[in-house]
């Protein structure tokens, strides 16, 4: 039986320098998974995390940790970039549940030619699949986890890419 909540409210706003502002938020808290397991956010892995793309559309932003600093000193907003993902952005409200309350915590083997992280944070906050999360870490110590890449999904991991489960342990 899968356990299933509402998903918070989605983040309404737009400007690059409030949604960095409620993504600062994350990186002040002290967010640990059921294992006790911390994940550590940065101010620089915001790009990644809703996608912002250079004014050419195509590409992620080069130099993320530059990028956040002009757009939080004002120099830079919207208008400067290639846009970003609405649906990533809008649900980076939903990050704190996913971490907290994952309805599964998958280990994989590393994807060539894909991002990084192994450790994914799935949240299934409706029974239909309409709302389920996919938070995507990499390990850089024993009990310490980074974001690497988030985003809405509409399926869950594909068996064949499992290693193991890590289901949530109470403490």
């Amino acid at each position: 039986m899968i356990f299933t909540v509402t998903p918070p409210a989605r983040v309404v706003a737009t400007e690059l320098r409030e949604l960095l502002a409620l993504y600062d938020d994350l990186c002040a808290d002290n967010l640990r998974d059921p294992r006790g397991h911390r994940i550590l956010f940065s101010p620089e892995r915001f790009p990644h995390l809703i996608a912002l793309k250079e004014p050419n559309r195509r590409t992620d932003v080069s130099n993320p940790k530059k990028e956040v600093e002009k757009i939080r000193s004002r120099e830079k907003s919207n208008e400067h970039f290639g846009g970003y993902q609405k649906a990533r952005a809008e649900t980076l409200s939903w990050i704190r549940a996913t971490i907290r309350f994952p309805t599964m915590i998958v280990v994989r083997n590393l994807v060539a030619g894909i991002h990084p992280g192994n450790e994914l944070y799935y949240k299934a906050f409706d029974r239909f699949g309409g709302n389920l999360a996919l938070l995507v870490c990499r390990r850089v110590g024993p009990d310490r986890l980074v974001p690497v890449t988030w985003y809405p999904k509409d399926k869950g991991p594909r068996e064949e890419e499992i290693v193991y489960h890590s289901l949530p342990v109470r403490r």
